[in-house]
């Protein structure tokens, strides 16, 4: 994922940014929110093509395009396919 496709909810237009660091593989059936912050994506779960169902844990921050796997205590959901609405 080292190009994201942005939507921009005051004009109804799309266009694509480049990311920096490490990036997550590409994924489908994941979860993705906005942090309380409203500045980072949390990206969760889903499924990599050739490697499966996982359950990595990724954040984007909005205003650099920074990616991070951002290390965590306790034990994260089991690896699966998720959906989620709202902020984090």
């Amino acid at each position: 994922m080292d190009t994201v496709d942005m939507y921009e909810t005051t004009t109804g237009t799309w266009s694509k940014s480049g990311t920096n660091g490490p990036t997550p593989s590409s994924r489908c059936g994941h979860t993705a929110l906005l942090s309380s912050d409203g500045i980072n994506v949390i990206v969760f779960g889903g499924t990599i093509l050739n490697a499966g169902i996982t359950n990595e844990l990724w954040t984007l921050n909005t205003s650099t395009f920074q990616w991070a796997s951002p290390p965590f205590t306790g034990y994260p959901p089991s690896a699966g396919l998720y959906g989620a609405n709202g902020k984090a």
